[in-house]
């Protein structure tokens, strides 16, 4: 028996809280982006303060992380 929990503990090991790299990687591979159009760009303008703040938020983000965007306002983000 003490064969069988030696095998569990050293096969499965521990839990760990996932790096701050594959949370960014995974913001990147499912981020859907918001504003593509200048139809989108009117829209969001239409929308809440807090929204338009979210959404636009999101987009930078997805720019500076994922796509490289090279622009000042990505040296402010976290």
């Amino acid at each position: 028996m003490k064969e069988g929990i030696v095998c569990f503990i050293f096969c499965f090991g521990t839990v760990t809280e996932p790096s701050p790299s594959i949370i960014a990687d995974s913001f990147c591979e499912v981020y859907e982006r918001q504003i593509i159009t200048k139809t989108d760009a009117q829209s969001v303008k239409l929308l809440p303060p807090d929204v338009q703040k979210r959404v636009q938020g999101n987009e930078v983000l997805y720019l500076c992380r994922c796509k490289g965007w090279k622009d000042k306002v990505c040296q402010k983000l976290p």
